[in-house]
Order: structure tokens, then C-alpha cells, then sequence
């Protein structure tokens, strides 16, 4: 984890951040702070008690896709590659190779790679094998 921490106005100001609650909004702040230098953070929900966050933070984080969960507990910051950049020579690899694979990055925004991904979506919702939205999730 690096000491220091970029955000992008064009992230931070839009209206759909602004929107959120300011708990919320200071979340995403320190789980930016807590990432490693790809954008992946190992305990978001240890960061959310830190701060006195509730579960609707994190909710709301999900549903204006600011930050992709995995089945793992590991969270990625969408926009990352937007609010941080460090020479190659400076960064160090995140050590979360599967949930990384599982992303392709457009216009410098992760995106969850529905091929690669579970059967689970970003929003909770679980498809099935033909990438239908379902309300029936297995456990």
C-alpha cells in the first residue's frame, strides 16, 4: 500500500457521486487510501468499522459502480486507473491475480468480465447460464 493517493475531479464531483450520502462518500475516500497500487483492497468491511460506516455505504458504493466486490470479500475501485497512476518502475502488482483476471478496463474504468466472472453480478443479482437476471441466487 503506497502513502499516497490521487482523485480525479471528474469522479469525485460527478453527480453521481455527489448524490450519496456523505458516509458514503467518505468510505470510498478511505477505501481509496487502504488499496494497493492496482486498486484492490483485501478488507473493506474492517475499513467500513473503522469509520463507522453502515452495510448502505457500501450498497451504495455497489450501485453507482464505484467499486467492484468479489465473492472473496476483496473489493476493487472502479475508476482507479482514472484517480491513480504510477510508473511501471514504482507500482507493485496487486496479489490479487484472480479477482484482477476477472476485469477488462475500458476507457480506464474496471468492468467486471461477465465470462469470467461468477454467476453472481455486481449488483447482488444472479444470472443464469444464458446472462439472465434472476432473483434465485444459489448459496
Amino acid at each position: 500500500m503506497a502513502v499516497k493517493r490521487m482523485f480525479s475531479i471528474d469522479v469525485v464531483c460527478s453527480d453521481n457521486f455527489i448524490d450519496m450520502p456523505f458516509s458514503s462518500q467518505a468510505l470510498y475516500f478511505q477505501l481509496s487510501m487502504q488499496a494497493d497500487n492496482e486498486g484492490f483492497v483485501s478488507s473493506p468491511k474492517s475499513v467500513a468499522r473503522m469509520m463507522g460506516a453502515k452495510k448502505e455505504d457500501i450498497e451504495n458504493l455497489k450501485n453507482n459502480n464505484l467499486i467492484i466486490p468479489f465473492d472473496s470479500g476483496i473489493i476493487v475501485i472502479a475508476h482507479w486507473l482514472i484517480n491513480n497512476n504510477l510508473r511501471t518502475n514504482r507500482a507493485k502488482a496487486t496479489s490479487f491475480v484472480k479477482e484482477k483476471e476477472a476485469l477488462s478496463i475500458e476507457n480506464n474504468i474496471y468492468i467486471l468480465n461477465l465470462n469470467m466472472a461468477n454467476d453472481r453480478q455486481v449488483t447482488g443479482n444472479c444470472q443464469a447460464n444464458d446472462r439472465q437476471v434472476t432473483g434465485n441466487c444459489p448459496p
